[in-house]
């Protein structure tokens, strides 16, 4: 077929058949366009294959070069797929385009590779979420793929990430780690809680601060990982006081990696307690996403409308964007009556406590002109002085009696290669920790 063939095939020889011309150039100047822009970003790093933009992209080609197609024969279709491709097109665009300047939700698909994050974590009635039983997956961190603060949401070390693929397994308790052996379970017991720091969780299987601080102390116990992204002292109060208990007896010690996860709720207006008005609902597993809401910006849009209106659990509240200087009191306040009863609990059971002060990155804690990352309510410069702060209180609240120990990593003997982002630990990171804390650990463990 050549091409005056197809001009007269697809109406645009004369006489014109514009009820086929029609869908046919509409459609083919969308797809020209769009290829266009896919070159360009492309060219500039923004768009790589594998990824949620990569996908989203695919079908809208493969829609409209469909509709191209099939405008003679299939008049109606040809119409129908342009105007979903066009709406899809302009809700990614308009929406990008408000979010740049903080309106709303971008829902153009991002150029990540797609996680099963909804499947490696359930939701749990106390906790709100927690690690899945069983569950085994891998993530390779494509050194192709252009990822930016706006698309993580803080800056990432990618240096000591890219080109690495990351292992996680969870064992039959939901913990992440080895499935535990009865001579595991013969040995004392190390309990270790924390947030996505003590989860380790951009640390491969086999490398986390966890298993490397086992390796140290001899394997003489057996150390299990609680840690759990997003987790604070409200779900360690939880986890201690009723999961202690899993393996058939209680552990010698419990060691709290902490600080971070709670001081994302600094200057919250009349802060709840239990952080039950924010932080926990921000936690919180809610019904699953429609399945191509990533994929596609319109089912993205639908599925956030319908979670606002069936969702029984109410959205965390707005915090605003205005950050509020100096530290917050209540807060404080309510971390120290956190640390108090976890010494107290594990004290009653006979457990020993270990407090371990949270590390940051503070080569990345200063002004960005991307805004504050870390809280809308607090300025970047700010974090590591308010996380000086928490880790002298917690230092304090430990030290009142005997029960408790506080170990103090010390932040200078990292570097920012240590780090994969503000506070997750690099491999390198995870096993200079381990060696810091093991002598510490032994000493008030044994």
């Amino acid at each position: 077929m050549n091409w005056t063939s197809v001009r007269t095939f697809y109406g645009l020889s004369q006489p014109f058949d514009f009820k086929v011309a029609t869908p046919f150039f509409l459609s083919g100047c969308v797809l020209v366009a769009v290829v266009l822009v896919c070159a360009y970003l492309s060219l500039v790093g923004n768009l790589s294959l594998g990824t949620e933009r990569f996908y989203f992209f695919f079908y809208i080609v493969s829609l409209l070069v469909a509709a191209v197609l099939l405008s003679r024969t299939a008049t109606k279709f040809s119409y129908a797929a342009l105007a979903w491709c066009t709406t899809e097109l302009l809700v990614a665009l308009i929406s990008n385009t408000l979010a740049s300047y903080g309106i709303g939700w971008s829902y153009l698909p991002t150029n990540l590779v797609p996680i099963p994050l909804w499947e490696k974590d359930v939701y749990h009635p106390l906790l709100q979420d927690v690690p899945k039983a069983n569950m085994h997956y891998s993530v390779k961190v494509d050194p192709k793929v252009k990822i930016t603060i706006e698309t993580v949401g803080w800056p990432m070390n990618w240096a000591v990430l890219e080109g690495r693929t990351f292992t996680y397994n969870h064992n039959s308790f939901g913990l992440r780690g080895a499935e535990p052996t009865k001579a595991d379970l013969e040995k004392p017991l190390i309990f270790v809680y924390g947030g996505s720091t003590t989860y380790d969780i951009t640390v491969t299987q086999g490398e986390t601060w966890i298993e490397r601080l086992q390796a140290n102390l001899n394997n003489k116990y057996t150390i299990f990982n609680f840690g759990a992204p997003g987790y604070e002292t409200t779900q360690h109060l939880i986890q201690t006081t009723f999961y202690q208990g899993m393996f058939g007896k209680k552990p010698t010690c419990a060691v709290y990696y902490i600080g971070w996860n709670d001081l994302l709720n600094a200057h919250i207006d009349r802060l709840d307690e239990a952080y039950a008005d924010w932080h926990v609902l921000a936690m919180t597993k809610r019904a699953p996403d429609i399945s191509l809401s990533e994929y596609s910006p319109v089912l993205g849009l639908v599925n956030a409308v319908l979670k606002l209106r069936f969702d029984s659990v109410p959205m965390p509240k707005t915090l605003g964007d205005k950050p509020i200087l100096g530290g917050d009191k209540r807060l404080e306040q309510i971390y120290v009556d956190h640390v108090r009863a976890l010494k107290a609990l594990n004290a009653e059971r006979g457990v020993k406590t270990v407090f371990i002060g949270q590390m940051m990155n503070r080569a990345y804690l200063k002004p960005m002109p991307s805004g504050n990352f870390f809280s809308s309510l607090i300025r970047n410069e700010d974090v590591w002085p308010l996380q000086e702060r928490f880790n002298k209180i917690l230092k304090d609240t430990a030290q009142l009696d005997p029960v408790a120990a506080y170990i103090d990593a010390g932040v200078d003997h990292f570097s920012v290669d240590d780090f994969s982002d503000m506070g997750h630990f690099s491999a390198a990171g995870s096993k200079k920790f381990a060696g810091l804390i093991s002598p510490e650990i032994d000493a008030h463990c044994r």
